[in-house]
């Protein structure tokens, strides 16, 4: 069966390059690929917005797509010298061909799609550079630059988790600072079937306060009740309402960085595609962009269940936090010039705000860093394996 299918796939190769058609057969392949990063990226950036309950799935869905279109857009036409790469692929020898830079693509759709099938957010640019080092060492080449693949992109990304932690537990800090100088008052509502009944003060355990309510309400209550808990801030300033305008921020900080998605995914099959053929790379950016639409439409599900409600209990001011940390890492990238991972500021802000509420779920949580430390091995292996695969189809 597997000698009949990759005679049958040899016939293909033989058929596309008689017929010319390897360019076709290229932008399909960025298309299928671009799909695999739509489908488990698409509730990154949208993802604290739904844990928070400040939108609905399916309209955060229809806010990220939007928005990465127009970062997409970006990156093709306006933008391309004003951002860095996502990620640095320095580390390449200079021999690197398309046998390779297709054995990336293959490993990457494959290792997304094990991440979007088992609901883990992972990273692009880990599995992206896993893979291509996978299929560097492959290709026997003596010219890995493994300094270069540290210094540049594995210490920074690294990095990137911790950074969002600490920019989430400070700016946590320092919002309870601020809301007791200007008096703000934050109530955590207690709701059955949409009806609030029960608000508990801003106290120094609002947790156990919270369980403590949630035990009266299932012994008054039948089984299986819907119990809502949210968080509101009582005051204004002048006539705008303080709950509204927190409300309006993380919306906008959720469009910010569904946008900043949307480019840096473009941007990374941009730089893939200028390994094939640097003249039609804007082509391949537009079937990346496409693709990337068609997954985050019918696909990811399972990742942004996880995202908004596995990992912590967020509500509207840890929710904005998270959202505002995650969106300074990659801001923070982008200044500074160095490759970072959205997928992993969104996660790390997510653990910083539950570790300071303590809502933190450790188990969820330890899944999650599992996935991401598996990523890397996964996909060099993926990546060493497709390029021998596809390097003895060719000959």
């Amino acid at each position: 069966m597997v000698g009949k299918a990759l005679k049958s796939a040899s016939l293909l190769i033989e058929l596309l390059k008689g017929a010319g058609l390897i360019l076709i057969f290229s932008l399909l392949m960025v298309f299928i690929l671009g799909c695999a990063l739509g489908a488990n990226g698409v509730f990154k950036s949208v993802a604290i917005l739904i844990g928070s309950d400040l939108m609905p799935q399916p309209v955060a869905r229809i806010l990220s797509i939007g928005f990465a279109i127009i970062g997409g857009t970006m990156s093709l036409l306006l933008l391309p010298h004003f951002f860095m790469p996502p990620l640095n692929l320095d580390f390449l020898a200079d021999n690197s061909n398309s046998i390779m830079i297709c054995a990336i693509v293959f490993a990457t759709f494959i290792v997304m799609i094990l991440g979007n099938r088992f609901g883990f957010p992972l990273s692009s640019t880990v599995t992206i550079l896993g893979a291509a080092f996978g299929a560097e060492l492959a290709s026997n080449s003596t010219t890995v630059k493994l300094e270069l693949l540290a210094s540049n992109s594995l210490i920074w990304i690294a990095a990137t988790p911790l950074v969002a932690w600490l920019l989430a537990s400070t700016f946590h800090w320092l919002g309870d600072k601020m809301g007791q100088t200007l008096g703000i008052d934050r109530k955590t509502k207690i709701s059955v079937n949409n009806a609030a009944v029960a608000a508990v003060p801003q106290g120094e355990n609002p947790l156990m306060a919270v369980t403590l309510m949630q035990s009266v309400v299932a012994e008054n209550y039948p089984q299986g009740t819907n119990v809502q808990i949210s968080e509101t801030y009582e005051g204004a300033i002048g006539s705008i309402s303080i709950n509204n305008m927190l409300c309006t921020f993380q919306i906008v900080i959720a469009a910010l960085l569904a946008c900043v998605w949307g480019l840096l995914e473009v941007q990374k099959v941009l730089l893939l595609a200028s390994f094939i053929s640097p003249s039609s790379a804007v082509l391949y950016g537009v079937a990346g962009l496409a693709g990337l639409v068609v997954g985050a439409s019918f696909f990811g599900d399972r990742v942004g269940k996880f995202m908004s409600h596995s990992i912590s209990e967020l509500k509207l001011g840890s929710g904005l936090i998270a959202s505002f940390s995650a969106f300074l890492c990659a801001v923070l990238s982008a200044i500074m010039v160095i490759p970072g991972s959205l997928t992993y500021g969104v996660g790390g802000a997510i653990m910083g705000v539950g570790m300071a509420k303590e809502r933190l779920k450790i188990e969820h949580s330890v899944y999650m860093l599992a996935a991401w430390i598996v990523t890397w091995p996964v996909s060099m292996a993926l990546g060493g394996l497709c390029y021998l695969a596809i390097k003895d189809l060719v000959k």
